[in-house]
């Protein structure tokens, strides 16, 4: 299993401009439909995809901050073998409402759904 902690690039950026950041978070948030999201578009999924090995087996790629790291696209991940499974912390009233909708997690191959109510 591959689990996928990632590290924001644009906070990294934002150490050294903080306009150049916080113009790619803002593009990350119109791409994601989230301020949740913590992805760069393109550049962040492009980067753990290719941290992926290809293979014949389906193995299961775990996104375990799926508020901060979800990708857009699951075809990609399908395609180098790889079943995307999200863990995600959210109450169960809000549940069909933010997360099932059909561009979130619902696409996800698994979700696993971490809350106190």
């Amino acid at each position: 299993m591959a689990a996928v902690y990632c590290r924001t690039t644009y906070a990294g950026l934002m150490k050294r401009s903080w306009t150049l950041g916080n113009a790619l978070k803002q593009w990350g948030i119109r791409h994601y439909g989230s301020t949740w999201n913590a992805l760069v578009p393109r550049w962040d999924e492009w980067r753990i995809l290719r941290g992926l090995p290809h293979s014949s087996e389906l193995y299961p790629v775990h996104f375990v901050f799926g508020e901060f790291v979800m990708p857009r696209r699951i075809k990609p991940y399908h395609r180098k073998g790889a079943r995307v499974v999200v863990s995600v912390h959210c109450s169960a009233r809000r549940w069909d409402s933010v997360w099932l909708r059909p561009d979130g997690f619902a696409q996800a191959d698994e979700v696993i759904l971490t809350s106190e109510s």
